[in-house]
């Protein structure tokens, strides 16, 4: 560990929030929210946005063009804060048998077998690259900047140009990227005009050439590139979902449910399909034959084909929970592959409103199937899916093994985590997936019996005592190697402040259930019974870390109250009526200084102030994001001095504030984090945990306090 590196934490409470010797807030873009952009915290310059923004290790004037890079020391102090390259490192969890966080898109380039590029959901890992067919990856997101200067993580669409050796272009979150190695790095050709969140329609054919030209679909509309993807303009300028060649057919759908078709000179007008289209695949064969995932159905899933071209279409049953991909076989004709959530199937593609069905071996919850010739009289099937990477080397055979390739990379969708007392135990909640636990700090993982999503917390004092809430109650008393369910009770309310110690006695306890209700414990968990709290709509409870009788519930009905008394009289809070609150920091040995993190009436994400404990809040925003979704709020528990305040936004990136809350520093810079989805928070040894939606549960290297 560098000598900078220590200097820089032990100097961080005094560097945050300063770059070019400005106050450093996060970024007020203006406009829809997008995984590049921030908040503004009220009273701080906004030193981000097109000239960039203020990051850990920033040096003096780093809040210029991209800010946050190196940072330097200068008369034995750290200017900036940390080096952005030694601040976080990986926790986990990672899997052992091939599994990995959620994959939507892969390419796989034409001219080499052993390359590989796979692209994560929106807000989470980016790109990762593999050069011996999936065997290791890397991480490949170099160039990959949004306007702010964030890494744009959205990997919605890879593609190697055909006839292009090394050339491959990928659909962002906030524009199209174009590489001339290979994927290793990239460069920016494209910025959306019209940015959502996501920053393109939800299509899965994002690429097809034209002659010598490239197309892709956009929500700008369908771009038109005559130069090998270095430039682009708007071809057709309404929003386009998907564009797909098969030989002289080339087919475009809209947001306005239609189908077009290339004349040679124009998009005409060719058919309807009833709504807006996933993915659209003509029959190598016989073009004649299209099929469309659109929306309705199952999961806004549905299936329709055509028997003339694409002009009109019938529904197409199939036994699937969610028609989320299809591909046409390269090795059976008329064949058509469908995958679903948890299965696939093929069809014979003949235009049949209710075809027989043949299962395959693909299991995962698959939401890109690519598929090419074994060489062997079968299919090769490849998926991205919401486990990672998978390939079955003969797909229609109904005993071909599945293979996983994403095994030791670290892009997990962690939607809850607790880390023990000694920081050996964790618990970590996923998406997708059962719960995980590690014993040994992380180096090895386990299922635990919750299933996917929900809260878990780990004592403060007994590092043994470890607890997952999903539908049930579970305790474990020997780090998580022994977590079983004790209670069963409604599930917890996702992306909220549902579990609370005494920090003077952790064996008393509140949990807020799913119906509303707040539990309580005195036994450390082992039984939970319902409070006589005046709550109906309970969404988090917090207790003071000073002063155990002073306690905060929020009621989506009653709103924010405050009780001193251990719950015995509450009291309503004035100032927040119209603020739908998440989350509540009670500073750690100031119990009348609380903070509050929620979302107004007009929908903005808003941290406010208490100085009473609670029963009054300012007006003025601390912290403000438009169209921002809180995800956590938290202090470094300290004993004196002033506490870190840390918080967590879904789309808009984590920050860290060492004034309380007067300034802030952003933590998901370029050369650091790649996700910008971030779903909770710990603090524990002056160290930051922070749950990703992306690259798992990310931790500071050394304390920041």
């Amino acid at each position: 560990m560098s000598a900078l590196y220590a200097l820089a934490a032990a100097n961080l409470v005094g560097a945050c929030g300063q770059a070019g010797g400005t106050n450093a807030s996060p970024a007020n873009s203006g406009g829809a929210a997008s995984a590049g952009s921030g908040g503004k915290a009220v009273g701080g310059a906004t030193a981000a946005g097109a000239s960039g923004f203020a990051g850990i290790g920033g040096g003096a004037g780093g809040a210029q063009g991209g800010g946050g890079q190196g940072g330097s020391a200068q008369g034995g102090s750290a200017q900036g804060g940390v080096p952005a390259n030694s601040m976080w490192e990986a926790v986990g969890p990672t899997f052992s048998d091939g599994n990995s966080g959620k994959a939507v898109t892969l390419a796989k380039d034409p001219t080499n077998p052993q390359l590989l590029l796979l692209g994560g959901d929106n807000g989470g890992p980016g790109i990762h690259r593999s050069t011996d067919r999936g065997a290791h990856w890397s991480a490949a997101n170099a160039g990959l900047l949004t306007p702010e200067g964030v890494i744009d993580s959205s990997a919605l669409g890879l593609w190697f140009v055909p006839n292009a050796p090394g050339v491959a272009l990928e659909a962002g979150g906030t524009g199209l990227y174009r590489s001339t190695d290979s994927g290793q790095t990239w460069t920016s050709v494209y910025r959306y005009q019209d940015r959502g969140r996501d920053g393109s329609i939800d299509g899965a054919d994002l690429f097809a050439v034209r002659g010598s030209a490239l197309l892709a679909a956009t929500l700008d509309g369908l771009l038109v590139s005559k130069d090998g993807g270095q430039s682009w303009t708007v071809d057709w300028n309404q929003p386009t979902t998907n564009v797909v060649a098969q030989g002289a057919t080339l087919l475009l759908t809209g947001s306005d449910r239609t189908v077009r078709k290339w004349t040679g000179s124009a998009w005409k007008q060719w058919g309807t399909t009833g709504d807006v289209v996933h993915q659209l695949a003509i029959d190598p064969n016989n073009p004649s034959i299209v099929y469309a995932s659109i929306n309705g159905g199952p999961y806004n899933y549905d299936l329709a084909g055509s028997t003339d071209g694409g002009k009109t279409f019938q529904a197409i049953a199939y036994p699937l929970l969610g028609m989320q991909s299809l591909a046409f076989s390269s090795a059976h004709p008329d064949r058509l592959y469908l995958s679903g959530d948890e299965s696939t199937v093929y069809i014979t593609a003949d235009g049949n409103a209710a075809p027989a069905t043949t299962e395959v071996p693909l299991d995962n919850d698959i939401r890109h199937l690519y598929v090419e010739s074994n060489g062997a009289g079968d299919d090769r099937c490849w998926t991205a899916d919401d486990q990672g990477i998978h390939v079955v080397e003969a797909c229609s055979d109904p005993k071909g093994k599945v293979v996983g390739l994403g095994g030791g990379m670290q892009t997990t969708l962690v939607t809850g985590f607790a880390i023990s007392a000694n920081e050996k135990s964790l618990v970590a909640m996923l998406q997708d997936f059962s719960s995980y636990g590690s014993d040994d700090g992380g180096k090895t993982w386990q299922p635990l019996p919750a299933f996917e999503d929900g809260a878990a917390a780990c004592s403060p004092t007994d590092p043994l005592r470890c607890y997952e809430f999903e539908s049930d109650w579970f305790v474990s008393t020997n780090g998580v190697s022994d977590m079983k369910q004790v209670e069963k009770i409604d599930g917890p309310i996702y992306e909220a402040q549902v579990i609370a110690f005494d920090a003077a006695n952790p064996s008393n306890l509140f949990v807020v259930a799913g119906s509303g209700t707040v539990y309580a414990s005195s036994d450390a968990g082992s039984s939970v019974h319902p409070t006589s709290w005046p709550f109906s709509a309970a969404r988090l409870v917090a207790v003071d870390p000073s002063a155990a009788t002073h306690v905060i519930v929020d009621d989506t009905k009653a709103g924010l109250s405050v009780s001193t008394n251990g719950g015995k009289t509450w009291a309503a809070s004035d100032g927040v009526a119209d603020l739908d609150a998440r989350f509540v920091a009670i500073h750690p040995y100031d119990g009348q200084s609380v903070f509050l993190m929620g979302k107004n009436t007009a929908g903005d994400l808003v941290v406010v102030k208490s100085t009473d404990g609670g029963l009054s809040f300012s007006g003025t925003p601390l912290y403000q994001v438009p169209d921002g979704e809180p995800m956590g709020l938290a202090f470094n528990q300290i004993k004196s001095g002033t506490p870190m305040l840390a918080l967590a936004t879904e789309y808009q990136g984590a920050f860290l504030s060492s004034d309380l809350a007067q300034t802030w520093t952003r933590l998901d810079t370029p050369t650091e984090l790649i996700t910008h989805k971030f779903t909770s928070l710990q603090w524990l040894g002056g160290r930051l945990y922070l749950g990703t939606y992306g690259q798992g549960i990310q931790r500071t290297t050394l304390p920041l306090q």
